[in-house]
């Protein structure tokens, strides 16, 4: 099924029949997943230009293909979303690059700077709204922070400099914009509130060892029950509960081994656990 319908597809692209080629193609994909599909699709969507569709095809994947590495990186710069092209980078291996990342850095910069030059009210606006992201519902904060996607880091930085520290910042949007920060490639100290609102000085170091600490556990709760379906939902909750701590997860409990206890006693004992508070924070952060 998989081989024919690559093979119609492609029969109507060199017969000039493009937008069927890809409409066959995003009809199976949503049927179900085949990478040959998808890369296919995804060089379909290169070739035509069709940018957006292509950057949400492969951030809907659930693994992320070196394949697609070429047509995500392409897509992002057209689309001049710079921020996710720098995360993109500095998540990769030099060798996954084809040149050094200092050189895809140098590439990035340049289309920065040319878009700070062309569109200075357009930068100027996403940063006003990016500034003010505090007082909007938390699924605004989110439109907002895709938008500020489209800054370079410089101006990405003066604003995030601030509004970490703001006491009107939901903390699930602190949390991604930190995330975002760091995977970008900062490798500073920044200021930041965490949840018991106390301003904190971050490194990456800090951020790196947090993102190690929430792995392991994620790994590790496999250990404390043989029910796949509750281990399911307890590691979900447990990932959020790990987020919105982040990047101190250890001021909840000191190490890995105190998180599992607590895990099990809350989640699979039915006992009264510290972790009720986070959850506590995790709700009024919902709303």
């Amino acid at each position: 099924m998989v081989e024919k319908t690559l093979k119609h597809a492609l029969n109507l692209w060199q017969n000039n029949e493009k937008s069927q080629a890809v409409s066959l193609l995003e009809e199976f994909d949503e049927k179900e997943y085949n990478s040959q599909i998808v890369l296919q699709l995804l060089n379909f969507y290169h070739e035509l230009n069709m940018n957006k569709k292509l950057i949400k095809l492969v951030e809907n994947q659930k693994h992320f293909d070196m394949q697609y590495w070429h047509f995500y990186y392409q897509a992002l710069l057209a689309e001049k979303e710079f921020m996710k092209a720098r995360q993109l980078i500095f998540k990769s291996k030099n060798n996954m690059l084809h040149i050094s990342r200092q050189d895809k850095l140098a590439e990035i910069k340049v289309l920065e700077q040319d878009y700070r030059n062309d569109f200075p009210k357009t930068i100027s606006e996403i940063q006003k709204a990016f500034f003010n992201i505090g007082g909007q519902p938390l699924e605004k904060q989110n439109q907002i922070l895709q938008k500020a996607n489209y800054l370079d880091m410089t101006s990405y930085l003066n604003v995030a400099k601030t509004i970490l520290v703001s006491p009107f910042l939901n903390q699930f949007t602190r949390v991604s914009i930190l995330n975002i920060i760091f995977e970008a490639g900062y490798r500073h100290t920044i200021e930041y509130q965490w949840v018991n609102q106390t301003n904190l000085k971050v490194s990456y170091d800090d951020w790196l060892e947090s993102q190690t600490f929430k792995n392991n556990i994620l790994n590790e709760i496999d250990e404390i029950s043989d029910d796949i379906s509750k281990l399911s939902i307890i590691k979900q909750q447990v990932n959020i509960q790990l987020g919105i701590v982040s990047p101190f997860p250890n001021k909840i409990f000191a190490n890995e081994k105190e998180w599992l206890k607590n895990i099990k006693l809350l989640y699979i004992d039915g006992m009264p656990s510290k972790l009720s508070n986070v959850d506590r924070i995790i709700s009024e952060n919902m709303m």
